[in-house]
This record gives C-alpha cells, sequence and structure tokens, in this order.
C-alpha cells in the first residue's frame, strides 16, 4: 500500500508506542479489517500475520490496531485482545438504521394534536 499517509497525531502515538511505519503497513496490508462508519480499523493478530515473519517480530507485531480514515493513519495502538472486543460489539448497520428511522417517523408526535 503505497498511497498511505500518516496524521501528526499517529506519527506522536507510533513514536510513544514503538510502532514502526512498517508495522502499521504491515497491519493495513495483512490485518483483519473492521468498518465503522468512514472510519476503518486493522488489527494484526497472530492469525494474520504472514508466515514468513519470524517469531521475534511476531511477538512485537501481535495486537497492533491501526484506524485508518480515507487512506490516511488516524492513529495506532497496541491491544493483543482487541478482535475479541469487536466480535463482541454490536454493530448497527445501515439497515437497522433505516429500521430506527421508520419507526420513529410511524409514531405519531404530541405536535399533531
Amino acid at each position: 500500500m503505497t498511497d498511505l499517509s500518516f496524521s501528526s497525531h499517529s506519527i506522536s502515538r507510533s513514536a510513544q508506542r514503538s510502532i514502526r511505519e512498517r508495522d502499521i503497513r504491515m497491519a493495513v496490508q495483512y490485518g483483519y479489517r473492521h468498518y465503522e462508519g468512514t472510519d476503518v480499523v486493522c488489527f494484526l493478530g497472530n492469525r494474520w500475520i504472514p508466515d514468513w515473519v519470524d517469531a521475534k517480530e511476531r511477538a512485537r507485531l501481535n495486537g497492533t490496531v491501526v484506524v485508518l480514515r480515507d487512506q490516511t493513519a488516524i492513529t495506532c495502538f497496541k491491544n493483543v485482545e482487541y478482535h475479541a472486543r469487536l466480535k463482541k460489539r454490536p454493530v448497527r448497520g445501515r439497515s437497522q438504521h433505516r429500521k430506527w428511522v421508520l419507526e420513529n417517523l410511524e409514531r405519531p408526535t404530541d405536535a399533531a394534536e
């Protein structure tokens, strides 16, 4: 992925957390993607790290999370348990949002009386 850019926040946070630019690019390329609105969360766990990576590097990469918006890395952090957290969260997609809007439009309002 060559067109990836970095926000100033992601640069400072990656320096604080010892996450290299190469690690961020690897998380974006190989990691599990979860879509939250306009943001894309890329999680790089042991399952998604390629086999050619050695054991020491694999241990360091495990749990890298990168948040992207329009091909720009907004922030990055490390959390080994992040994938389990993503799977437990309820997802509110477009169809659920439309259903909620329609339910609220059908309700009579006090002002109509």
